[in-house]
């Protein structure tokens, strides 16, 4: 009886999520072109399904961007008809409208069902997660592959074995293909877990989870080696971000960027090149940079420019110790707070944005509180905790914002569950000892 009450709520939960998602798109237009970023991978699916390779350019290869939503935008548009962004749209609508399942069953995994219940109606409800599934990236696709590893990694022991151990490892293999900005740290992330968790066989559970994950991930590696004669793990617009967030005029945000920068395979933009493989940084970029600027005549390849970046931004942290310590601490400040400027793009303002702001400014405090009370039963959620600290990492090296708050989105949630769950507890308790029983 009680197995099919929760039946129902979950399948209740999910038609929610299912028509808010569908009820946004709608307001905002299902088949509305995609903004930059997904107009690249829009071009490099067409390019993959017309037999032109995986560029943005026809028959120029490219690893700007992981493969794996790509892919399947490419098999949308083959059986559904090019750039046609209502169906890509609706199967993100579907992706996000299963996500708190798996949100609830991962809660079940490791806390009480009120928890789980919890935790689902917030993911169903959450508006930064609404949003996504109308903006054309795969953020969308990344959230749900990363519930599925962590799914199966935190079983509990007497449902865990060596083979769940292996297809968690997969998901976060697949993951790490989904979506840019250092999924690296996901290899470490498994490895202290098991260490902590499973003590005595932890070197065999890290393996397994390890090797699990590079096979997904091998086969894109071998595939940019092939064409650049170099290993490229996830994609080769790292150093782009890590120069975007580690700039003389970098705020903690995304944005902005000394001057602008301009390299080939971004030609969707007016005024960008399109055709030649140099970049331009121009605008005053002063000393140490006035000597980096590459000249227009040179020729580079795609993970070249790639090193230019990194190179602009390693000497200017070298340079500037003082400056980049203020710097992480602003951007671990802009990674917590509700809602950041750089989240505020052209499809999220007036109500959308005030929104998210006011559920993102309701559950953080929750959060903080569901932290703290679960450190007492600190191994059955310590691979959650270990993704909430590796997201912290993302942003500093890169920069804060929502967007990356959101990468572990979903384990946030549920430690807010939890947050209220003790909150309402500690209510109880305390009108238990007020008022008497």
């Amino acid at each position: 009886m009680e197995h099919k009450k929760d039946l129902r709520y979950i399948l209740v939960i999910i038609s929610l999520a299912l028509c808010l998602r569908i009820a946004f798109n709608l307001y905002c237009g299902l088949n509305a072109s995609p903004g930059i970023d997904g107009i690249v991978l829009d071009k490099v699916a067409y390019n993959l399904m017309t037999g032109h390779g995986y560029s943005v350019f026809p028959d120029t290869p490219t690893a700007k961007k992981p493969p794996l939503f790509i892919f399947i935008i490419s098999l949308i548009y083959k059986i559904f008809g090019t750039h046609n962004y209502f169906a890509v749209r609706i199967l993100l609508i579907i992706l996000s409208s299963i996500t708190p399942l798996l949100v609830y069953m991962i809660s079940r995994n490791i806390a009480n069902e009120e928890i789980s219940r919890i935790s689902a109606l917030l993911t169903a409800f959450s508006p930064f997660l609404i949003y996504n599934t109308w903006w054309f990236l795969s953020n969308t696709l990344m959230y749900l592959l990363l519930a599925l590893g962590v799914y199966f990694i935190i079983l509990p022991k007497d449902r865990s074995n060596y083979f769940t151990f292996a297809v968690g490892g997969l998901f976060l293999g697949l993951t790490t293909l989904s979506i840019q900005c250092g999924t690296v740290f996901y290899f470490p992330v498994a490895i202290i877990w098991a260490y902590f968790v499973y003590p005595k066989n932890w070197l065999k559970i890290a393996s397994i989870i390890t090797l699990a994950m590079i096979i997904p991930i091998s086969i894109w590696m071998a595939r940019n080696y092939k064409v650049y004669q170099r290993v490229i793990y996830n994609n080769s617009e790292s150093g782009v971000r890590f120069w975007g967030g580690n700039n003389p005029n970098a705020d903690g945000n995304w944005s902005p960027w000394i001057g602008s920068a301009r390299f080939y395979s971004s030609g969707i933009k007016p005024g960008w090149a399109n055709t030649s493989n140099w970049i331009e940084l121009s605008g005053k970029m002063g000393k140490p940079f006035e000597n980096l600027v590459l000249d227009k005549t040179v020729t580079l390849s795609e993970p070249e420019i790639n090193d230019r970046y990194f190179s602009f931004a390693i000497q200017w942290i070298k340079n500037n110790p003082s400056k980049y310590t203020k710097l992480l601490f602003k951007k671990f400040f802009i990674l917590w707070h509700p809602f950041s400027r750089h989240s505020v793009t052209p499809f999220l303002t007036g109500p959308f944005r005030n929104i998210a702001f006011l559920f993102e400014l309701f559950i953080l405090p929750f959060f903080f509180w569901g932290i703290v009370s679960s450190l007492k039963y600190w191994k059955n959620y310590f691979f959650l905790y270990l993704l909430i600290i590796h997201q912290i990492v993302i942003a500093l090296y890169h920069f804060g914002d929502i967007q990356q708050r959101f990468r572990a989105g979903n384990y946030i949630i549920i430690f807010a569950a939890i947050g209220m769950y003790s909150f309402k507890n500690y209510l109880q308790n305390f009108k238990k000892e007020s008022y008497g029983k």
